[in-house]
C-alpha cells in the first residue's frame, strides 16, 4: 500500500470520476482508463509506464514492478475470451496500484535490478481459492473498477428503476465499455429490486449474486447449486447469445431457494465461446402478493367521514365550545368554561387589519433569524471513515451561525421556499443576508473568505448564490468543498446514527484552504450534521473559525 491512510475504493473511483466529470463532462463515456491510470500515476515516484497485452494463462491480469527501475506495468490477458473484460480488467490493476501497492524507490534497484518477489496476479472467477486477505483485496480492486467505470449515479440514470431486458443490458455495456457481467453485477448491487444473477458452467453454479432486497427475503446463490433442468439457459443451451430479448415469466417451482420457491422473471444468455451461462432472475417486490383489504379501506372510509361531521358540527355550535368537546370525548360532568368566544360572546382574538399592521409584521418577520448550533457530539462508530469520536474537539466545531428565515414564513421563508423550487436564489435574499451580517449578527472575527456545501442533485443552486454572496460582502469565493460521493438525504434518517453514518465520507475538502475564518453557505438546515461533518472537515485542513450560514430551516424544533 502507498504510504498514508487507507483509502476507501469506493472513494477513490468517485474522487476521480468527479474529475473526469469535471474536465469532460458526459463525453467522459466509456472511460479511457489506460489514459486515467497513465496521467494519474505521473504524479507519483513510480508511474505506471506501461499497459500492455500478454500471455497469462490462467489470469486477467497484473500488476508487476519494472526490473531495472522504479516504474510499473498493467499486464492483461489478450487471450479472445476476456476481450470484453480489458477495461474492467486494466481498472481493477489501476486499484491495485493506487491502494495495495508499496512506493518504489530507487533503493529497490541497488544491485541494478528489483530484487524483490512482488506482483498483483488476478483470476477471474476464483474467489474460492484466494486467501481472505486476497480475497478483500481483490474485492476493493472490484468495486474501484465498477464506480470508475460505471459511477453510480451515472448508472442510475442509464437504468432509471426500469426491468433488466437485453437492450437495457446492451445500452449499458456499450456506454461503459465492460462486460456483459460486470455491468450485471453493478446493477444487482444497487438496485432496491428482488433480482439475482447466476452464472453457470455444465449445469451447476459457479458463481452468483443477489440484490440486497432478495438477500432479505431467502434467496441466495450457492456455487455448486445444480441449474434447473428447465431454467431458460439449460433449455437454450443450443442457442447462442440471449435466449429471448425480454424476461420470460415462470411459475413458481422452476427454481427454488432456501425459503421455497416462488414466480420469476428470467432472462438469460448462453456463451458457447465462454463456455458459460449468465441467468438474471428479476422477482415481485415482495415474495406473498398484495390484495388490497377492502373492508379495512370502507372501514376507515366510514370513520373519517364520522369525524369530518364532528368538526362540522363544532363549527357550527352556538353554545360553549369547550363543552361541546367535553361530551364528544364522553367528559362525566362537561360543564360551560366562560372563556371561549361563544361564552364571552364576543371573539378571543381582534378580527380587525390593517395594512400597517401587516408592514409591521412582515419588518419584525424578516428580522427575525435563529441562532444556528451546529452539533458537538457523533453517534458512537457512525464515522468509520473520518474517525470522528466522541464529543468533537473544541478545534472542530462550527461557530454559532444564524439561519435567515423558517421554511415557508410570512418573511423571506416562503421566498426562500419559492426560488428554490424555481432553481435560482433572487438577489433580495444576498442583500437580506448582508444586512443581517453586517448590522445583526456581527460575528467576530468576521469572515475573511466564503464557500459552500455542494449538491450533485443541483449543483448551481448554492454555489450561485455564495457566489454572489461573497461578492456583495467583497470577499472571495472558494468552491473547495466537494462531495465525493452519493447518499441518501438527510431528511429521511431516522436517528443521529444514521444521520452521522449516511454523511461519512461523503465530502472532502480539495484545493488548498485560504487563510482566515470562512462563512460557511448553505440553504436547508434540518439536522444540521452535513454543517457539523463540513466544518469539522475545514478546521482539520488548517481553516480559521467556520461561520455557518443557512436560507432557512425545515425543523419545527427551531
Amino acid at each position: 500500500m502507498p504510504n498514508g491512510s487507507r483509502k476507501s475504493p469506493q472513494n477513490e473511483a468517485n474522487r476521480l470520476s468527479a474529475l473526469l466529470h469535471h474536465v469532460l463532462g458526459q463525453d467522459r463515456f466509456p472511460i479511457d482508463v489506460e489514459a486515467v491510470a497513465r496521467e494519474v500515476s505521473k504524479n507519483n515516484p513510480d508511474p505506471i509506464s506501461k499497459i500492455v497485452g500478454g500471455d497469462l494463462p490462467g489470469f486477467e491480469g497484473m500488476l508487476r514492478p519494472h526490473s531495472k527501475r522504479p516504474e510499473w506495468h498493467i499486464v492483461y490477458n489478450e487471450d479472445p475470451r476476456y476481450q470484453g473484460r480489458v477495461r474492467f480488467t486494466i481498472a481493477h490493476e489501476f486499484d491495485h496500484y493506487q491502494l495495495h501497492r508499496p512506493t518504489l524507490t530507487d533503493g529497490d534497484y541497488a544491485n541494478g535490478s528489483f530484487q524483490h518477489d512482488m506482483g498483483f496476479h488476478c483470476k477471474p472467477l476464483r474467489s474460492n481459492a484466494w486467501q481472505e486477505a486476497e480475497r478483500q483485496r481483490e474485492e476493493e480492486a472490484d468495486t474501484f473498477a465498477s464506480f470508475l467505470l460505471m459511477p453510480l449515479d451515472d448508472y442510475r440514470a442509464q437504468v432509471d428503476g426500469q426491468e433488466m431486458t437485453v437492450d437495457l443490458l446492451n445500452h449499458v455495456t456499450d456506454r461503459y465499455g465492460v462486460s456483459l457481467i460486470a455491468a450485471c453485477r453493478k446493477w444487482i448491487d444497487f438496485t432496491e429490486k428482488r433480482a439475482a444473477m447466476v452464472i453457470a458452467r455444465d449445469g451447476y453454479a459457479r458463481w452468483g449474486r443477489a440484490s440486497k432486497s432478495a438477500l432479505r427475503s431467502g434467496i441466495f446463490v450457492q456455487s455448486g447449486m445444480p441449474i434447473p433442468d428447465d431454467a431458460l439457459a439449460a433449455i437454450g443451451l443450443d442457442e447462442r447469445g440471449f435466449v429471448s430479448d425480454k424476461p420470460v415469466p415462470r411459475s413458481a417451482g422452476v427454481w427454488r431457494f432456501s425459503r421455497g420457491s416462488e414466480p420469476v422473471r428470467e432472462l438469460a444468455m448462453v456463451s458457447e465461446f465462454l463456455d458459460m451461462s449468465l441467468t438474471i432472475l428479476q422477482f415481485e417486490r415482495t415474495p406473498v402478493p398484495y390484495r388490497m383489504d377492502h373492508e379495512r379501506i370502507r372501514r376507515l372510509t366510514e370513520q373519517h367521514q364520522t369525524e369530518w361531521e364532528e368538526v362540522q358540527d363544532y363549527i357550527d355550535e352556538e353554545g360553549c365550545l369547550m363543552e361541546f368537546l367535553a361530551e364528544a370525548l364522553d367528559d362525566v360532568a362537561p360543564q360551560p368554561c366562560g372563556k371561549c368566544a361563544s361564552c364571552l360572546s364576543r371573539p378571543i382574538i381582534e378580527p380587525s387589519f390593517t395594512r400597517a399592521t401587516a408592514i409591521t409584521a412582515a419588518r419584525f418577520l424578516r428580522h427575525s433569524e435563529l441562532a444556528l448550533e451546529c452539533n458537538k457530539q457523533v453517534a458512537r462508530d457512525a464515522f468509520t471513515e473520518y474517525d470522528f469520536r466522541g464529543n468533537l474537539p473544541d478545534a472542530l466545531r462550527a461557530e454559532t451561525g444564524r439561519i435567515l428565515s423558517r421554511w415557508g414564513d410570512a418573511g423571506w421563508g416562503q421566498l426562500v421556499a419559492d426560488d428554490k423550487n424555481d432553481g435560482r436564489f433572487r438577489d433580495e435574499l444576498v442583500d437580506a443576508v448582508v444586512e443581517m451580517l453586517n448590522d445583526r449578527w456581527q460575528p467576530t472575527p468576521p469572515p475573511e473568505w466564503v464557500t459552500c456545501v455542494p449538491s450533485r442533485n443541483h449543483p448551481d443552486l448554492v454555489p450561485d448564490y455564495a457566489r454572489r454572496l461573497a461578492e456583495a460582502l467583497g470577499l472571495p469565493f472558494e468552491p473547495i468543498v466537494t462531495k465525493v460521493k452519493d447518499n441518501d438525504p438527510q431528511k429521511v434518517q431516522q436517528n443521529r446514527f444514521h444521520q452521522c453514518r449516511n454523511l461519512d465520507g461523503v465530502y472532502a475538502i480539495e484545493g488548498p484552504v485560504p487563510e482566515g475564518s470562512v462563512l460557511l453557505v448553505d440553504d436547508v438546515v434540518d439536522s444540521g450534521w452535513t454543517l457539523t461533518v463540513i466544518a469539522a472537515l475545514l478546521r482539520q485542513s488548517g481553516c480559521g473559525p467556520v461561520w455557518p450560514l443557512v436560507l432557512t430551516t425545515s425543523s419545527m424544533g427551531a
